[in-house]
């Protein structure tokens, strides 16, 4: 059920919702992020034909820099009250006087990271659970429509997962989604089984030593 529902849905999502690549620069002052290069190169584009919609998109952009202006004083204000090192980091990160992160896939091949924490997370003497049976005219708890329309309303912003469907589209389309995902919650609990999809996540290693030589 779970594979059909997302082989109808990624299409719809593929056309209605394309994806925008956007190449930031370490030229690309603090505030800049990719929707904003993204509007500021449109409405470059437009400005000639189109004025008045060029105008709007000024506005918009200013409003976005603004945001992102207060979203980082709020975070350098945060890290100040550790120590005047996180000050300091931001002024060198102004400046462009700190190296860029590089990422650990270019200096470990992944597949030797993969191996490394499959063997530390990995119980030799572990042996799955038998499969229960539920017993007939057990009660099996079921999730209605307007609850699960609930949660989705209220989904927070979260990082995407490997479905590669982001958070807004769930929680935006909730009305037109909740049914469908009822049915497949419900579903679930009937049988006993979690779908595999939904037992996956990204997970993004973080290195605690630098310069990066060895996978520990």
């Amino acid at each position: 059920m779970l594979s059909k529902f997302y082989e109808v849905i990624y299409p719809v999502f593929e056309k209605c919702f394309p994806r925008i690549k956007v190449k930031l620069s370490t030229r690309d002052p603090p505030f800049m992020s990719p929707l904003v290069k993204h509007l500021e190169l449109g409405r470059k584009a437009i400005k000639k034909h189109d004025l008045e919609l060029s105008n709007r998109l000024q506005e918009k952009i200013n409003s976005l820099i603004g945001e992102n202006q207060m979203r980082a004083v709020r975070q350098e204000s945060n890290n100040h009250q550790t120590g005047s090192k996180k000050w300091w980091d931001t002024i060198n990160r102004i400046k462009s006087r700190t190296k860029h992160n590089i990422p650990v896939s270019t200096q470990i091949d992944p597949s030797d990271i993969n191996v490394y924490f499959q063997k530390i997370n990995t119980d030799g003497n572990y042996k799955p659970p038998d499969f229960c049976e539920i017993p007939e005219g057990a009660r099996i708890p079921s999730l209605s429509t307007d609850m699960v329309r609930q949660f989705l309303d209220n989904l927070r912003k979260t990082a995407v997962g490997p479905d590669d469907i982001r958070y807004w589209f769930w929680r935006n389309y909730s009305s037109d989604l909740a049914p469908v995902i009822t049915t497949i919650f419900n579903r679930s609990l009937t049988e006993g089984i979690v779908p595999n999809m939904w037992n996956k996540s990204n997970i993004l290693t973080i290195p605690k030593e630098s310069p990066l030589e060895t996978c520990n």
